[in-house]
Order: C-alpha cells, then structure tokens, then sequence
C-alpha cells in the first residue's frame, strides 16, 4: 500500500485519543498519594496503569501503519448512540431497566434474531450484573423507578 504523506490511519489515531484519556487519566491519578513499593498509597496502582497505558498508546501510535481510517458502519454507530442513550437513562430509569434495553439491543446488534436469546440475555445479564455489585461488592448502582421497590 501505498503511504499518504500528512495522513493519519485509522489505528494511529485511536492510539492517540487513548493516549489523551490516558492522560487525562494519569493527571486525576497524580492527585493521589503515591506511597511507596513497600507500603502504596492509594494513588500507587492508579499511576501505574496511567503511565502504562500513556506509554503502550505512544508506541502504538509510533508503530501504526499510516492507512486511510475506514467507513463506519452503521452498527458502530447504533451502538454509539444506544451508549449515549444508556448514560443518559441510567440515573432515569435506574440501572437494571436501562441495562435491559442497552443489552437486549446490543445482543441483536451482534445477529440474535430469537426473541427468547434477545429477552433473556437482555434481562438476565443486567440482573446479574446488579446482583453481583450490590450485593457481591457492596457497590449501589442507579435504582431510578425502581427505587422503593426493593
């Protein structure tokens, strides 16, 4: 192929936006004591993974190969704005009823056209999911309309 001077490929520049969120990333992580080896903080691993991501994205950025990005498809971008749309819904409508119609769209974005592979994958894994947050990691997710119920 061919190589296009003053062009970005497409791996080159998603290397580069994980590389601004690793950044970004590592700059909140500085705000955290650090520690030392034998005793870390709380801020210790959170660099770590900062400055490991920041330098694996700087060498991916470098080793790319310069090709033209490619189209996105019409799934990429369904399944962009269903994210979008599970962020914004899930303070709403709380986490397990967002989480039912993000996953249930989601497993038919992937080819399930059975509606008992679409519903049961769609309910049972934000079930799940809830589950093992609130009660394996004491994590409270969003209740929204499910609030009082239990």
């Amino acid at each position: 192929m061919m190589r296009v001077p003053g062009r970005i490929g497409a791996e080159r520049l998603v290397a580069l936006a994980i590389g601004i969120v690793c950044i970004a990333y590592l700059a909140a992580a500085l705000e955290l004591p650090p520690g030392t080896v034998q005793r870390p903080g709380s801020g210790f691993f959170p660099q770590l993974a900062g400055a490991l991501g920041l330098v694996l994205a700087l060498a991916a950025a470098v080793l790319a190969p310069a090709r033209p990005a490619p189209a996105i498809e019409r799934p990429a971008v369904v399944f962009i704005a269903a994210l979008l749309a599970f962020s914004a819904a899930l303070d709403m409508l709380g986490f397990v009823p967002a989480g039912v119609l993000f996953t249930a769209l989601l497993v038919r974005l992937l080819g399930a056209e059975s509606a008992w592979q679409i519903g049961g994958i769609g309910v049972i894994t934000p079930i799940a999911l809830d589950l093992m947050f609130t009660r394996g990691f004491g994590i409270t997710l969003p209740r929204g309309v499910l609030a009082g119920l239990f």
